[in-house]
């Protein structure tokens, strides 16, 4: 017995008759549907072609034109996503990477970066539904 592990909901939409017939032929006996783990593009598109390029907008308007887009994004990542060891007696943050975060990581990345944003008077736009 087979069994099919399915990332999103909306991937079963090729689950067609004739799909089913196969994967019942070769003894599949259930279609498992898990949600997904790791941060979705449209997360990804919107914090690096909306959030980070608005930051620098305004760190250009402030005067200070020597953040590249890849600085704002350690500076960010040092603030917000970050874990804490205990190295020789001492709590030090290391900053984690973006690469391995799950959706709601990233989500909750994003509330912050996004709340921080308000707190400094930049403007972040609402994500596109």
């Amino acid at each position: 017995m087979k069994t099919i592990y399915i990332a999103q909901a909306q991937d079963l939409s090729f689950l067609s008759e004739p799909i089913l017939a196969i994967l019942a032929k070769n003894r599949v006996a259930k279609v498992e549907i898990k949600s997904a783990t790791s941060k979705t593009n449209p997360q990804l598109g919107y914090y690096h072609g909306v959030i980070l390029p608005c930051i620098q907008r305004k760190f250009i308007e402030d005067g200070n034109d020597t953040w590249s887009l890849d600085d704002i994004d350690q500076f960010l990542k040092a603030m917000f996503f970050y874990e804490e060891k205990e190295i020789n007696g001492q709590l030090i943050k290391i900053t984690k990477s973006l690469a391995s975060a799950s959706i709601e990581e990233f989500a909750e990345y994003l509330t912050d970066v996004i709340r921080w944003c308000h707190e400094n008077q930049i403007f972040i736009p609402a994500p596109m539904r």
